[in-house]
């Protein structure tokens, strides 16, 4: 499969992911947020906007993407669950909670 290009969001200009419907902890190691980006969409190190429908806002970082161990039958484009670090439980972060895209990690250097 080629990889898919998401455009990303200029200096200061945050994009919307996508809008909450559900939130899971993983035994404190992450946070699943659902329903979750494409393939190539914010990977780990990004940092995300997260606004509650209350209009409370908060900041956290991706620690990665719930990606099946086997593949599996789909039709059209597939959203994966994206991991947030475990800062808040996931009772914090409800149905209808905005997930922006800040900014991605740069190149690393040695």
């Amino acid at each position: 499969m080629p990889p898919v290009e998401v455009p990303l969001p200029a200096p200061g200009q945050p994009s919307l992911l996508f809008v909450v419907k559900h939130a899971q902890d993983v035994d404190g190691l992450c946070v699943l947020l659902s329903p979750g980006v494409e393939e190539g969409a914010a990977p780990a190190g990004c940092a995300l906007r997260l606004r509650r429908p209350d209009g409370v806002a908060f900041v956290l970082t991706t620690v990665g993407k719930l990606v099946p161990h086997r593949a599996e039958p789909h039709a059209g484009r597939r959203a994966y669950p994206l991991q947030v670090q475990p800062v808040l439980p996931a009772a914090e972060i409800p149905a209808g909670t905005e997930v922006w895209l800040l900014d991605t990690p740069g190149p690393a250097t040695l």
